[in-house]
């Protein structure tokens, strides 16, 4: 699960470039709403939930779709703060509710945890005590992720403090937004 944790995907990049706009304490209620989503899909997936999506793929498409627009509509406020005029920029940071929706339509996240549970789950094991080791684990590698995520692009704002390094700034983070939007409707 590590390099599925750490690898560039929606939560990730959405905590990098949040972490680099808003700052890592403002970003911590966007990775606590991350993985709030995280603990109650890994327990849906572990009861056997994950089956549905599984059997219904056009429930799949539905999340996909409805994350693709969410993630433009972020996007768009990125690269709206990035030509206002006035300085400093001045944008409501990314929140609790945000990490939940965005979260909640990754479908990676989705076959992730159904993977987790198809390679580590023991059948012949008591269901209710490997739910909460396989949950506990994956929260914890996957808040460690987005908290080196946003790190990362913390620092990297720390190092582009001007103006103009600021709208480029904002201009990028609102095409990686894009890239995450198109990313969840074609995985």
């Amino acid at each position: 699960m590590f390099p599925l944790a750490f690898s560039a995907g929606p939560n990730n990049l959405m905590c990098a470039s949040c972490g680099a706009a808003y700052g890592f304490r403002r970003t911590l209620p966007l990775i606590l709403g991350i993985n709030t989503i995280i603990a109650l899909y890994s327990v849906l997936a572990g009861t056997g939930i994950g089956e549905l999506f599984i059997h219904t793929p056009w429930l799949m498409q539905y999340f996909r779709i409805a994350g693709c627009i969410y993630i433009l509509w972020l996007a768009y406020s990125f690269f709206r703060a990035g030509i206002q005029r006035n300085n400093p920029v001045s944008v409501q940071s990314a929140g609790y509710f945000t990490g939940v929706v965005v979260s909640a339509l990754n479908p990676k996240l989705i076959l992730a945890l159904i993977l987790m549970y198809s390679q580590f789950f023991n059948p012949s094991g008591k269901l209710v005590p490997q739910i909460i080791v396989l949950t506990t684990a994956v929260v914890l590698l996957s808040a460690s992720a987005h908290v080196v995520w946003t790190m990362a692009g913390n620092f990297l704002s720390l190092l582009l403090r001007n103006e103009r390094w600021q709208k480029i700034q904002y201009f990028f983070f609102g095409c990686m937004s894009v890239v995450v939007a198109v990313w969840l409707v074609r995985s």
